[in-house]
Parts: structure tokens; C-alpha cells; sequence
């Protein structure tokens, strides 16, 4: 009872809370149906490592200066018809897609398991995630 007299009380929180799960909800839903697995970026390092990851980095050329992982490859999405070609000798080598923020990824995870790429990740959170794990980026 004391609960529903609190949120009662106190409209505004009980607005934040509800936009708050439902944003949360939302967000969630926006990875299922996108067949990648979500990576952190400690599990992108390891796949790197002990798996021989390539790292697919669809960020504008111009963002991909400005630093990106260690070895990553840059298809930009604007160029992604043009230069996707280039994957083809990469088939099961473990390809990790990465862009600014994480959600630009989720379309090409889709489009490289559609014409036959196994294992496809994608880096949860993006370049932004990659740098805030105070990770290292060449430039």
C-alpha cells in the first residue's frame, strides 16, 4: 500500500520510471530478429585473439580516421554493395561488425548471414562502447 501512496505522491518519478522501462523494453526488442550475436568489448578482444576475428568497421571513412580498432577493415554502409565483394575469402573466419553506436551494425549482421557468413557479431554500443572500455584505437 505505501507503495502506490509513493507513486501516487509522486507523479513525475512514476512518468520517468514507466518511460524508463519502456525505453528499455523498446531497446531490447530493436536486437531480437537480427541473428548477431551482441558482443561486449572485452569479448570482441577475445574473438580478436583466440579466434582470428576480423573486425568490420562500417563507419564513414572520414569517422574511421579518426580512430578505429586495431586491423579493422573499413566498409563504409554508404559503399557496403560496392565493397562487400572483398569478404568473400573470410567465410568462417569470425567477422565482427562496428559502427558508432551499435545500431547501424544490426543491418549488415542480417545481410552478411543472409548470403551465407558465420560466425557474425556485432559490437553492442559501438565505437562509443569501445572507447568509454578505455580500449585502445589506432588513427
Amino acid at each position: 500500500m505505501e507503495i502506490v501512496s509513493f507513486l501516487g505522491h509522486h507523479l513525475i518519478l512514476t512518468g520517468l520510471l514507466v518511460v524508463g522501462l519502456v525505453w528499455l523494453v523498446i531497446e531490447e526488442r530493436a536486437y531480437q530478429g537480427f541473428g548477431g550475436e551482441r558482443c561486449t568489448p572485452e569479448a570482441v578482444v577475445a574473438l580478436l585473439n583466440r579466434e582470428n576475428g576480423l573486425v568490420l568497421d562500417i563507419r564513414e571513412a572520414h569517422a574511421y580516421k579518426e580512430g578505429h580498432i586495431a586491423g579493422a577493415l573499413n566498409i563504409p554502409a554508404s559503399e557496403w554493395e560496392r565493397h562487400v565483394a572483398k569478404l568473400e575469402k573470410q567465410k568462417g573466419r569470425p567477422l565482427i561488425v562496428v559502427c558508432a553506436q551499435g545500431q547501424t551494425a544490426l543491418k549488415r549482421v542480417s545481410a552478411l548471414q543472409a548470403v551465407g557468413y558465420s560466425p557474425v557479431y556485432f559490437l553492442a554500443g559501438g565505437m562509443v562502447n569501445w572507447s568509454r572500455a578505455g580500449l585502445p584505437v589506432v588513427k
